[in-house]
């Protein structure tokens, strides 16, 4: 029986501001366990694989703890994202002198964006793997024809001539994937770091995705570019046998981790995975993400307070409109108002992501967009530098535009490159100072003690932890 060990590299995440600016306040990325290598896991065990994973954003990272991980196994299995890829060469970099010889193998939304063979590892595999991972490992272990696999990327040694196989697969029967192996990071040891909410509910905290990909077409985003443009959903039935499985299995946090499940476009599948959680009666303390569209139909946000849905998260973006239409978002500042109010109005936590630096935002703008920010009844809130990401349409109409490097996977906005009338540095200071000024205003405070007043015992007891984090977060800032 050959033996995997899956790993989540440790993933600097920024709070606010930009990926790359100097000094900018980042964590690792342990909200949640990471769904991908669940799933691969699932499908390995299936197809009679021993199988160990870890996530380093919640298990501390040393090189006892690798070695004791890499003993006995035939290969590794890495996750590189956007925020991780210097930590993934690392983690090769530190394979390789404790087991010179494992075999390696790197995947994830970073090598299907940007399609490449990862320096160091034996093969490199682009697009969706649930149903090819057997295939793909045994072949990799058995030194078998990388060639005949979908997505494979890898180095011939004689020539050092980067090779390309089947074209990366892309599931479209979503119902047909085995739900994800959550055993695999459960146990007190690998959930360390999921204890955003609470000591005590670092092994209670389960996620899942509903659909995959995205049919907007928001210019400063590269989702649909890593999903191949192909938005798929899944049942709701299926759906709703997987809630009964994270159920049944204890879990009592369930975050529904799509960046646009809460949204008009799946009212069908929102309502009915809503309406089969309260008719099953389940006791899930559940937090989703969606778009301010959803605000068009009331009646979503009062099935979600029977179904126990405490917290959404929004991409509003801007409260702009002009800004919203650069963007492509097809969003109003009015539906941002209403998204707003109604979660204020049911009584659910309400988060809103924000991002300022468009080509024509100067100070004057953004300083009358945040106090727009301000006046609306949201519980927390970010701010972001805009950044022109590789696969974004934003990234590629600036780069034909010479704006930008075309090797530059990641520019943030800023007059360096004519992208604002504002440097990058100060769009950075603009970002930390709205995330600051949200939190140090006496009528916020007061709206949120009116709030969770309304919340039973234990949900405020959730509630209060997520916003000591942000507060936290503040004040690490503020040290610094």
């Amino acid at each position: 029986m050959s033996s995997v060990l899956l790993i989540f590299p440790k993933s600097d995440q920024p709070i606010f501001a930009s990926s790359k600016g100097k000094g900018v306040l980042t964590r690792p990325l342990g909200f949640f366990p990471p769904l991908g290598i669940l799933y691969i896991g699932s499908s390995l065990m299936d197809a009679g694989f021993e199988v160990e994973a870890v996530d380093f954003n919640s298990t501390l990272y040393n090189n006892e703890n690798l070695k004791r991980l890499l003993s006995g196994k035939d290969a590794v299995g890495i996750t590189t994202d956007s925020f991780n890829i210097n930590n993934v060469n690392i983690l090769i970099n530190n394979i390789r002198k404790v087991n010179p010889e494992i075999k390696i193998i790197t995947g994830g939304p970073d090598v299907t964006l940007h399609q490449r063979a990862i320096e160091g590892s034996d093969l490199s595999i682009a697009g969706e793997t649930e149903k090819t991972a057997p295939e793909i490992f045994e072949t990799l272990i058995n030194n078998g024809n990388f060639k005949k696999l979908y997505g494979s990327i890898y180095r011939n040694h004689k020539s050092n001539r980067t090779i390309f196989g089947k074209e990366p697969y892309c599931e479209s029967d979503l119902d047909s994937i085995k739900f994800p192996a959550r055993e695999l990071l459960r146990t007190e040891e690998k959930s360390k770091g999921y204890n955003f909410l609470g000591e005590k509910n670092k092994t209670k905290i389960a996620t899942m995705i509903a659909t995959r990909g995205c049919p907007f077409h928001c210019r400063f985003c590269a989702h649909n570019a890593v999903t191949f443009k192909r938005f798929r959903r899944r049942s709701v039935e299926n759906c709703l046998d997987e809630i009964e499985k994270i159920n049944g299995e204890g879990y009592t946090i369930l975050g529904i981790v799509d960046d646009n499940f809460l949204s008009i476009v799946n009212k069908e599948l929102v309502t009915g995975i809503l309406k089969g959680i309260i008719d099953r009666r389940y006791k899930l303390i559940t937090l989703v993400q969606g778009r301010v569209d959803s605000a068009r139909d009331s009646g979503l946000y009062k099935l979600m307070r029977r179904a126990g849905v405490i917290a959404v998260v929004y991409g509003m973006e801007s409260m702009n409109q002009d800004v919203l239409n650069f963007y492509r978002k097809g969003t109003t500042v009015e539906l941002n108002r209403k998204a707003a109010y109604l979660t204020y109005k049911y009584g659910i936590f309400s988060m809103a992501d924000f991002i300022i630096g468009t080509p024509f935002e100067d100070e004057k703008i953004i300083k009358k967009m945040i106090k727009d920010v301000y006046s609306m009844r949201l519980d927390a809130a970010t701010f972001w530098t805009l950044e022109y990401t590789y696969g974004a349409p934003l990234w590629d109409e600036a780069k034909e535009r010479g704006l930008i490097d075309g090797r530059t996977h990641t520019v943030p906005a800023g007059s360096e490159h004519n992208l604002s009338p504002l440097t990058s540095t100060e769009l950075d200071n603009l970002s930390y100072k709205s995330f600051r000024g949200f939190y140090s205003r006496p009528i916020y405070w007061l709206r949120l003690l009116q709030k969770i007043l309304r919340f039973d015992k234990r949900t405020l007891y959730l509630l209060l932890r997520l916003i000591q984090r942000v507060i936290n977060i503040y004040f690490q800032r503020k040290k610094t």
